[in-house]
C-alpha cells in the first residue's frame, strides 16, 4: 500500500500542477436569444462563387430558428413539376424535412463554426422530368447572409459589458499609478540628492557610510531548503 502511495504521489502532484497552470478550456458555444431570424441563403457551387443549378428552385429567403441555445437553418423549396428535389441535407448530418401542399422545408443544424464562416456544405438529389435527368448526391454550398441579426443572450451581453468596464477601470488605475509613481520618483530623486550631500560629510568632515540592512537575505536559499525539507519528510512518511 505504501509503495502504491509512493508511486502515485508524484503523479498526483503533477496533475495538481497542470490543473493550476493550464487555463480552462473556453470552447463552449455561446447562447443566443430564442427566436426566428430572417436571413438570406444563397445556393453556390461547391468550388466556385457562382449560383448553383439548385439556386433557381430554392428560395433565397430563409430562417434561422434559435431554441434553447441551438441554431437551425430552414430553407424553403417550392414544389414544381419542372424540378423535383427529393433530398437535401447538410454534409455529415441526417436529413430533416417537412412539407405542405406547396413547399418542402429542409432544416440544417448550425454550429458556432458555421455561423463564423457564414457557409455550410450540403448534398442534394434532384430530378428534371422534362429532360429525363436525374442527379444524385450533388454537392453545393449555402452562403448565409444576415447572421449578425442573431442576438446573444442577455447574460452574455452583461458579461461582455462588465469585462469592458473592468478593462477600462484597469487602464485608468494603471495610468493613475504611473502618474503617482512618477511624482514619487521625482520626489525621491530630490530627497536622495539632499540626503547624499548631507551624509557624505559628518560634523568632522569625514565620510560616513550607511549601515547595511537585511534586504539582501538569501530568500532563494531559504526556499530551496524548505522544498528539500518537504521532500525528505514525504519520503520518511512513505517509508513508515
Amino acid at each position: 500500500m505504501l509503495q502504491m502511495i509512493k508511486k502515485l504521489t508524484p503523479i498526483s502532484l503533477l496533475a495538481v500542477l497542470l490543473f493550476l497552470i493550464v487555463p480552462a478550456d473556453k470552447t463552449s458555444a455561446s447562447s443566443y436569444e430564442d427566436g426566428t431570424y430572417n436571413i438570406t441563403a444563397n445556393a453556390l457551387h461547391i468550388d466556385k462563387d457562382e449560383p448553383s443549378v439548385a439556386a433557381d428552385y430554392i428560395n433565397e429567403a430563409a430562417e434561422v430558428i434559435v431554441e434553447n441555445g441551438e441554431m437551425n437553418l430552414q430553407v424553403t423549396v417550392p414544389k414544381s413539376e419542372e424540378f423535383s428535389l427529393y433530398s437535401l441535407k447538410k454534409q455529415g448530418d441526417a436529413e430533416t424535412k417537412e412539407e405542405d401542399d406547396n413547399n418542402l422545408y429542409y432544416s440544417f443544424s448550425l454550429t458556432e463554426q458555421d455561423k463564423e464562416n457564414a457557409m455550410i456544405n450540403v448534398i442534394t438529389s434532384y430530378e428534371v422530368p422534362s429532360m429525363d435527368l436525374v442527379h444524385e448526391d450533388v454537392e453545393f454550398r449555402f452562403q448565409l447572409e444576415g447572421l449578425d441579426k442573431i442576438k446573444q443572450a442577455s447574460g452574455n451581453n452583461k458579461d461582455h459589458e462588465s469585462e469592458e468596464n473592468s478593462n477600462n477601470e484597469n487602464e485608468e488605475n494603471i495610468n493613475d499609478d504611473e502618474s503617482v509613481t512618477n511624482d514619487e520618483s521625482d520626489s525621491d530623486d530630490a530627497a536622495a540628492t539632499i540626503s547624499g550631500n548631507d551624509s557624505d560629510e559628518g560634523k568632522d568632515g569625514a565620510k560616513q557610510e550607511n549601515p547595511k540592512t537585511g534586504d539582501e537575505a538569501p530568500i532563494i536559499l531559504f526556499t530551496f531548503i524548505l522544498i528539500i525539507s518537504g521532500v525528505l519528510l514525504t519520503r520518511k512518511l512513505a517509508v513508515r
